[in-house]
């Protein structure tokens, strides 16, 4: 074989060794550029999902502040406080815009170890007054709860009856 054509055949072999080791590498670049391009839109992603989880957090802070500013006291077990919660109960009503049509006093049922007091109550009014009421039932002195709730389809005003319990003082064993 002479110089020249050696050296030919010695330059192929170097560039299709070349070619072998180079073109891994570079295909090895570009599935690393694609997932490096993937890792960043997860990042992007997690960067969201820990914002919400952060807002969440707050509001849960929030609520619990709300909560600890409240003073909550449970009803005493007597007929007194029973009527003035009555009577609070019907204000609110009436304060909301809501028309009561009927207020039924329920038996004390025993929920577990927690002892309430309910009312059925069944007025007349529109979401914005419900939804006032509601909002003012948290302003009571006593602890209290809505047990159910059921609007009748209608128009603009429509018939709402709520059972409403206040929580009662636990009679101490003797």
């Amino acid at each position: 074989m002479k110089f020249g054509m050696h050296i030919t055949v010695t330059a192929m072999v170097l560039v299709l060794v070349a070619a072998g080791v180079l073109l891994p590498i570079y295909n090895g670049v570009s599935e690393l550029e694609s997932q490096v391009e993937a890792l960043e839109s997860e990042q992007a992603r997690a960067v969201q999902v820990m914002d919400a989880f952060k807002d969440v957090q707050e509001k849960k802070l929030e609520l619990e502040e709300h909560i600890a500013g409240r003073q909550f006291r449970l009803c005493p077990d007597n007929q007194e406080a029973f009527h003035q919660f009555e009577t609070n109960l019907l204000e609110l009503v009436r304060h909301a815009g809501l028309n009561s049509i009927r207020t039924e006093r329920a038996q004390k049922p025993v929920n577990g170890s927690f002892r309430y007091l309910a009312w059925d109550l069944t007025v007349d009014g529109d979401a914005f007054a419900l939804d006032s009421f509601l909002v003012s039932l948290e302003t009571l002195d006593w602890v209290s709860r809505v047990l159910s709730l059921t609007i009748e389809s209608g128009e603009e005003v429509r018939r709402i009856s709520l059972k409403i319990a206040v929580m009662l003082e636990q009679k101490e064993a003797s």
